[in-house]
């Protein structure tokens, strides 16, 4: 399952530090981590890493690409030169971070805020995947992928 996918400048150790913190966001109970291969195929660099919780149980595998963004403009600075792709290969997702206010999934697809609004009012998500909660609509990221397909690139800028 894609966890997320961003635009970065530069994937040095500052970056790759960012991309540990929103893997840990997302994985309930993530308390450390061990590389357990890197690994470097024309201009694709790959890590997988393993994720502990506080008894030092794994938890979670994570595989993280990063390769040049075919679609950079230099003249773009929100623009990145790389994307980075990170992938859950084994374990549970965090709960809260498997439902998104209508709002927050129009950001993070790139729609605008009222499409998914509309979406739940005119019943394009099953009973399961969207429900109304103190007026605002809460929709499920499966929901989501089923009905808009993967999530939009974030850049370094909006992140």
């Amino acid at each position: 399952m894609l966890l997320f996918k961003m635009e970065v400048n530069e994937f040095d150790d500052a970056a790759f530090s960012e991309v540990i913190e929103e893997v840990f966001a997302l994985i309930e109970g993530a308390y450390e981590w061990d590389l357990d291969s890197f690994e470097t195929i024309q201009t694709l660099e790959r890590r997988e890493i393993s994720i502990d919780n506080e008894e030092g149980g794994t938890i979670a595998r994570v595989l993280i690409d990063c390769y040049p963004n075919d679609e950079y403009d230099e003249d773009d600075w929100g623009s990145g030169k790389y994307i980075v792709e990170a992938e859950l290969l084994e374990g549970e997702l965090n709960p809260l971070f498997l439902v998104y206010t209508s709002k927050e999934a129009a950001e993070k697809w790139g729609l605008s805020d009222n499409t998914v609004t509309q979406w739940c009012n005119r019943g394009k998500f099953r009973v399961n995947e969207a429900r109304k909660s103190g007026g605002t609509w809460l929709v499920t990221h499966a929901a989501m992928l089923r009905v808009a397909g993967k999530p939009k690139v974030k850049s370094e800028k909006n992140a």
